[in-house]
């Protein structure tokens, strides 16, 4: 049986799919489990093959990343109530993770409710410079894997 973590890639760009493909497989910790290129795709793929792991765009064409399922939570629809709050360009990625994380997910570890989270804390890097001259706004993750020894949903 393989013991590497399986990865499910999901994201428009076939040159970023691509990349982190490749760096996944020179590891011997990863397995890429399939790439998919729109959201029907991940979908499609994420019930199949049920990786370990799943790096999403959110703005997936055919159907975004944020309508993917229950097994999947954005910090800020979790913060925010997109119906009745006016938030154009969300919250900020490090105070929502903070409130999720502290909030809810450790919450349902401490119960016994959940028993691994990957939880990935996204921002954009903003710069008036990057902004003024057009360039492409860099974003960045920093993943933390939590694990538990109490029952739950893997």
């Amino acid at each position: 049986m393989d013991k590497r973590t399986s990865v499910l890639i999901a994201d428009n760009s076939e040159e970023f799919c691509t990349a982190l493909s490749n760096a996944l497989q020179r590891t011997d910790r990863f397995t890429v489990a399939g790439i998919a290129n729109d959201g029907e795709q991940a979908m499609a793929l994420l019930e199949e093959r049920r990786p370990d792991i799943l790096v999403l765009d959110l703005m997936l064409a055919k159907k975004d990343g944020i309508s993917l399922g229950g097994r999947l939570e954005d910090c800020g629809t979790l913060v925010f109530d997109r119906e009745k709050q006016d938030v154009h360009a969300g919250g900020s990625g490090c105070g929502c993770s903070a409130v999720t994380l502290c909030g809810y997910y450790l919450d349902q570890l401490n119960k016994g409710k959940l028993k691994r989270i990957l939880f990935c804390g996204t921002g954009a890097l903003l710069s008036p410079t990057s902004t003024q001259q057009n360039l492409p706004i860099p974003g960045i993750c920093h993943a933390v894997a939590i694990t538990t020894q109490k029952g739950g949903t893997p």
